[in-house]
């Protein structure tokens, strides 16, 4: 596990000379798509704008948010919105900033609205009352592309930097569903039978160079996201190791995979070839993929019918054909747990308790992330 620095991959491809074809540099997919992440704000200048003061507009001012909250519940009295604070965005905080955008594309022209009613003389509120009806359906418009086309990166994004749910069989499956979607908007000659009906509905309010002008955008953003996903993609030197896994366990991929796929995919993952003889292997997948296809589970995008069955073969005949499977599914695509445990360790041994005793920072360490004190010596 690393990242995708040029000193780490260097690193990777000396240590695959020394140790073996059978070595795989598995890089953070986190960082990855956190820099997919960050295209809409980069292009949607105007709307990243939006952000900007709408986050100045509310921070560090309690008297102004309450009085906002007030406004929004006496404008909504039957209460078709939902009084709720604007989601301040952070640099370093992931998805943040879509958060941020999504609400704006509801509680956008209720901002407006609200900063024009104030009497103070800063620049922030000139900002809002300087803005147009035009130049607020145009912000509407792009915050409405980014709620309703790029939630599905922040959703990989959120589901890859946890741990509670295995997604290494998921991984390259989402990542082309992802690109396959901006394929099609990037290419789509008659853009509005291809948006969703909130952004459709909101392209609506602008006429002329101004809607030209805001789908030639929505469509450049696109571009550079498949422009951006495919280079990570190809770039990736655990790419056949993740779509191998795919060919065999993900719920879609394995249903369609040959005897042939299945064979190659097995050679292409040092923890299966080898250990089970490819003839049991290629049979005990065909019993996986009945009893996959036989399993019902709720209807959850987190609910997996693979991991369950899986599960299930545990406590069978074929309990080691279940255990290597599962050791795949489970296989870490993201090194963030790792960098959340260094920075824990940063606030348990700080500059202020250089002079921590080994044995009290174990205990100081035990106590911070929740471990049974009585493991300790």
């Amino acid at each position: 596990m690393g990242d995708g620095a040029a000193y780490m991959t260097a690193c990777a491809r000396t240590l695959r000379s020394i140790i073996g074809d059978h070595f795989i540099h598995i890089q953070c997919w986190c960082h990855k798509i956190e820099k997919l992440e960050k295209i809409p704000a980069e292009k949607f200048k105007r709307l990243n704008e939006f952000v900007k003061n709408t986050k100045k507009l509310f921070k560090n001012t309690r008297k102004r948010r309450h009085n906002y909250i007030s406004f929004l519940k006496k404008k909504y009295k039957k209460k078709e919105k939902a009084a709720k604070l604007f989601p301040m965005p952070v640099m370093t905080r992931w998805s943040s900033w879509k958060k941020a955008a999504d609400y704006c594309s509801e509680y956008g022209a209720d901002i407006v609205q609200y900063a024009c009613t104030l009497s103070d003389q800063v620049t922030v509120v000139s900002y809002f009352k300087s803005l147009s009806e035009v130049d607020v359906n145009i912000i509407l418009t792009e915050a409405a592309f980014v709620e309703e086309h790029c939630s599905s990166i922040s959703y990989l994004l959120v589901l890859l930097s946890g741990n509670s749910y295995p997604v290494a069989h998921r991984l390259y499956p989402a990542l082309q569903k992802i690109s396959s979607s901006f394929e099609v908007i990037q290419n789509a000659e008659k853009l509005k039978s291809v948006l969703g009906e909130k952004t459709k509905s909101a392209l609506k309010t602008l006429s002329g160079s101004k809607k030209s002008n805001v789908s030639a955008r929505i469509q450049k953003v696109a571009q550079l996201c498949v422009k951006k996903l495919n280079a990570l993609m190809e770039g990736d030197p655990a790419e056949m190791f993740f779509k191998s896994i795919a060919t065999l366990l993900n719920p879609v991929k394995m249903m369609t995979a040959s005897a042939e796929c299945v064979e190659e995919a097995v050679k292409n993952i040092p923890l299966l070839s080898g250990n089970i003889p490819i003839d049991q292997f290629q049979v005990l997948h065909c019993i996986l993929k009945e009893e996959v296809k036989a399993c019902k589970v709720k209807d959850s995008e987190k609910d997996d019918v693979v991991l369950k069955v899986l599960s299930g073969m545990l406590v069978t005949e074929n309990r080691e054909f279940a255990m290597r499977c599962l050791q795949l599914i489970y296989f870490s695509v993201s090194n963030v747990e790792c960098e959340r445990g260094f920075s824990s360790y940063g606030d348990i041994v700080s500059p202020k308790r250089c002079q921590f005793l080994t044995e009290n920072a174990e205990t100081a360490m035990y106590l911070y992330f929740g471990d049974d004190l009585s493991d300790v010596e």
